[in-house]
């Protein structure tokens, strides 16, 4: 992450930890990998792999946890290749404060007048609902704004009011201040009238809010998944303090209470009313990161696996390279169980701030 502690100590993408505080981390013993999430001050050792062989790197890295604002909008640019100009977006989160910066790629991208457009979500565990429908609304231009239903929210029978509420696409984006939150304005949404199919790089980090791209965007135009099969979270939530009213009102809480709650509250449903993806979306084109774990490639190099493949796919061929197995990938076990991941990783959650002024009644 740009401006991170890891960033500017060097360390980059691709790179492999072999140690955390000194302990060399192994199929039997990875624990001490918790310590990232868990301590203030941390230290990393690195190391490459040639010819299947681990080689450390005599360097000590030591690390302290800083609170930094990750812009979402990771990474932006047009390849051309096959007479196409293709739009490439990585999306790490979707965040209403950083709407702008969204809709300022869509802009070039517009601009540009891209043919194909390729979502790389892989790392996107979801967010705001309604910076969803934003996305949406830039990626398809062609669907009439505030007449098609992009998103239903279902509550249960206790909230009946809220039942039949949709999302609809929109032609503005509303801009919310970093620090507050607090909603500041509008501009004009640059949205693509020339683009007729989306590709989206998933995996198993790609959650809620954008498994909801899929599902919304699905009844209006093809969606290619390239990637592993998603998380599968078609529900959202809210946050809850003790607040004089509005209760989800966080600005106005009561200060002596510094917990509230996060309470899956409704359920999402795209324009047909399709919500069957507990179990993920499976991709159209499998690639598995973790087979070129030891060749991890910078995002917008083409050669990158999951890009090549989406690539392939929009040029209507495919490159068997980046289907073999890594040359040392045989020695490479997924090892989630026990490791312990950030909280609210996979989240899709309506905010205070949003929640005026934005639905259509069904």
């Amino acid at each position: 992450m740009p401006n991170s502690p890891a960033a500017n100590a060097g360390i980059k993408r691709g790179d492999l930890i072999y140690k955390v505080d000194g302990v060399e981390l192994t199929v039997d013993d990875f624990s001490a990998i918790n310590n990232v999430f868990r301590n203030p001050n941390i230290s990393l050792e690195l190391a490459n792999v040639e010819n299947g062989q681990l080689n450390p790197i005599v360097q000590e890295y030591s690390l302290t946890a800083a609170l930094i604002t990750e812009n979402p909008v990771h990474y932006h640019s047009i390849i051309e290749e096959g007479n196409k100009k293709i739009g490439y977006l990585v999306y790490n989160g979707f965040r209403n404060t950083f709407n702008g910066e969204l809709n300022e790629v869509f802009g070039i991208f517009k601009s540009e007048g891209v043919d194909e457009l390729i979502l790389d979500m892989r790392y996107n565990g979801g967010g705001s609902v309604l910076t969803s429908a934003f996305l949406a609304s830039m990626i398809d231009g062609n669907v009439p704004a505030d007449n098609e239903t992009f998103a239903r929210l279902q509550y249960n029978e206790k909230r009946d009011p809220q039942n039949g509420f949709s999302y609809p696409f929109f032609d503005e984006v509303f801009l919310y201040d970093k620090t507050s939150s607090a909603r500041i304005g509008e501009e004009n949404m640059n949205r693509l009238t020339t683009v007729d199919r989306l590709y989206v790089i998933g995996g198993q980090r790609t959650a809620s809010a954008s498994e909801m791209i899929i599902n919304g965007l699905r009844p209006y135009m093809p969606v290619i998944h390239i990637g592993e099969t998603t998380v599968g979270k078609n529900e959202g939530s809210i946050t809850v303090v003790d607040s004089s009213a509005p209760y989800t009102n966080v600005n106005s809480r009561n200060s002596n209470h510094t917990v509230g709650m996060q309470p899956i509250v409704f359920q999402i449903f795209n324009s047909l009313n399709q919500s069957d993806y507990t179990f993920g979306f499976e991709p159209d084109v499998e690639v598995r990161e973790g087979d070129f774990a030891t060749n991890i490639k910078p995002f917008g190099d083409t050669s990158e696996a999951l890009l090549r493949a989406a690539l392939d796919a929009i040029n209507g061929t495919t490159s068997k390279s980046i289907f073999r197995l890594d040359q040392n990938s045989n020695s490479i076990k997924p090892l989630e169980e026990g490791v312990e991941f950030p909280k609210f990783t996979n989240e899709m959650y309506l905010m205070d701030s949003e929640m005026d002024g934005v639905y259509i009644q069904e």
